[in-house]
């Protein structure tokens, strides 16, 4: 009878938790409905001509900003050093203006990208601009 009452302990132990642990499953999933449907309440329909931040454009735009980086970061020494400004090659002033423009227009792109906050993907115009 001993082992039978130890295995009852048991069971009603097992049991006891086991309904605990169903318990805060399901507060959690509730507590996940209830951020999932706040959060799409408050940041709303994506807007138009905004970039996700982790779109294939996005990712190879990025790409092109390093490149020009890199090729910045080579030429306007190069050209301080060995090459004096009133004998600089129209190529190099052609990259630089070139360079400059992708500058400009990834500024302007900037503010029409998303952003990731908070494991969230925000479409939205308004809190981009902000961030």
């Amino acid at each position: 009878q001993k082992v039978a009452s130890g295995g009852g302990r048991r069971a009603t132990f097992m049991s006891a938790t086991h309904s605990s642990y169903e318990a805060i499953v399901k507060r959690s999933k509730e507590q996940v409905d209830n951020l999932t449907k706040r959060d799409s309440a408050s940041s709303g329909p994506p807007a138009r001509c905004v970039l996700s931040p982790v779109s294939k454009t996005r990712l190879i735009w990025d790409a092109m900003a390093f490149a020009c980086l890199l090729l910045d970061l080579w030429l306007t020494p190069f050209e301080l050093i060995f090459i004096g400004e009133e004998v600089a090659p129209p190529s190099f002033e052609f990259i630089n203006t070139t360079i400059t423009l992708f500058w400009c227009c990834d500024i302007c792109l900037n503010f029409t990208t998303g952003y990731i906050e908070r494991d969230m993907l925000v479409l939205q115009r308004w809190p981009s601009v902000k961030k």
